[in-house]
């Protein structure tokens, strides 16, 4: 029972992504602008972009209920880069309610960031501030928000899906990188991030502290290499002790052709022993990876594929976890005024904490496909659908995971203009 449940997203996300590679091998070249679908985080300088959403969403196997979660979706976006070159300001805010129907309360979610740079010809300085408040572990779209018109962005960001539970997220990060040469950089980097679960909702509420500092090299005008050494500290809200991770990553970059390029990152790392997790000190090792492949600019297909292993604070259920995640996107034009999105991923969860003699593992599918279509060039209309699959071992503490499949269909409008250019 449990491999037939996973089938239908397995199923889904190989159609889609072969209907998507198909239409990029069979749609006629365009060489005039596309019309505009949807909104965009501004790419210059003295730019603002805004967009606003009504959409409806369903719902089934939410949780353990029985029957269709439906809701109507109010959102808006926007984006903002300020003209200063010396010192841009970057703001991004996405907001809306979810006037749900059946199954749930409604909600607001909000997603804000701020950031803040200074550039000269030799530092570059960047501090930046994300608060999100979500209904709901973030899984896809910009904000993590399944079926609100924006296509791509988080997928499955924390590793556990948690249905139905209030979460905020504070991220506070400091960035600092001084060119010793032209092709040589050191890079310090400085990182605080807090999870809570406010209300009833009973999750593991964490604090993480991270420092790392490093060096880049670009050997040519194709490839670079880079080293860096990090450290992590994780603690909990009540719960006394703590435990740390450091390690060191070697990194490489290299551009293929004027389409492929390919990162791969790797190195050892070290889990300090510690009461909580009730492991001693354990080497294990980071991975992250990732290839991209860019076409033309008339068919704008885009895919990257990626594998990623990391520890971190244990999404809400343990104290602690290492996860191992394997994802993809793929998008593709399919005509002048129509655009479509195909995302997924596959991640296993380790819990370090054990309750009892048996680890909590998890295992969770993530996949999305959204297709949008221009109208004009400020009102275009979208459809999703999402499914979400996870099955749990172990005993677990804090909120209840998501056990199962879940599936949501949205569909909707939005309107969004041209952004608008301010300053010189």
């Amino acid at each position: 029972m449990k491999n037939l449940s996973r089938q239908p997203l397995l199923c889904l996300i190989c159609v889609l992504s072969a209907s998507v590679v198909a239409a990029a091998q069979s749609v006629p070249v365009q060489t005039a602008s596309p019309l505009y679908t949807g909104f965009q985080m501004p790419t210059a300088g003295g730019n603002l972009s805004y967009a606003l959403n009504l959409g409806e969403r369903l719902t089934t196997g939410y949780g353990a209920q029985i029957g269709t979660a439906s809701a109507t979706v109010l959102s808006g976006d926007v984006g903002l880069i300020t003209p200063s070159v010396r010192m841009p300001t970057t703001i991004r805010y996405t907001g809306g309610y979810l006037f749900v129907t059946y199954g749930q309360p409604s909600s607001f979610f909000h997603d804000f960031l701020i950031s803040q740079a200074y550039i000269t010809k030799r530092w570059h300085f960047d501090v930046s501030d994300t608060l999100t408040y979500l209904p709901e572990t973030p899984a896809s779209g910009i904000f993590g928000i399944v079926g609100t018109g924006t296509a791509s962005g988080v997928t499955n960001a924390q590793g556990v899906i948690i249905p139905f539970a209030t979460q905020i997220a504070n991220t506070v990060l400091g960035d600092a990188n001084f060119n010793i040469t032209p092709k040589t950089t050191v890079t310090a980097t400085g990182f605080y991030a807090l999870q809570r679960f406010p209300g009833l909702t009973g999750g593991i509420q964490t604090d993480t502290y991270s420092g790392q500092g490093g060096i880049t090299h670009r050997v040519d005008a194709v490839s670079s290499w880079a080293t860096f050494y990090t450290y992590n500290n994780f603690s909990y809200i009540s719960v006394p002790g703590s435990f740390e991770t450091q390690g060191v990553t070697g990194q490489y970059k290299r551009q293929l052709n004027r389409k492929f390029a390919v990162t791969v990152a790797a190195g050892p790392n070290i889990i300090s022993a510690s009461p909580l997790t009730k492991q001693p000190t354990t080497l294990t090792y980071t991975v992250d990876a990732q290839a991209t492949y860019q076409g033309n600019l008339a068919s704008a297909f885009m895919a990257d594929i990626g594998f990623k292993r990391s520890t971190n604070g244990g999404s809400g259920i343990t104290f602690g976890s290492t996860d191992n995640t394997v994802s993809g996107d793929i998008s593709r034009r399919l005509t002048r005024s129509m655009q479509a999105t195909v995302t997924g991923n596959y991640t296993t969860t380790s819990g370090l904490l054990v309750l009892t003699s048996q680890q909590v593992n998890t295992q969770t599918g993530v996949g999305s496909a959204q297709i949008n279509r221009a109208f004009t060039r400020t009102l275009s209309a979208y459809v999703s659908y999402a499914a979400q699959h996870q099955t749990i071992q172990g005993l677990y503490i804090g909120v209840n995971p998501l056990i199962g499949l879940q599936q949501t269909v949205g569909f909707g409008v939005t309107y969004s203009p041209s952004p608008i250019h301010l300053g010189r």
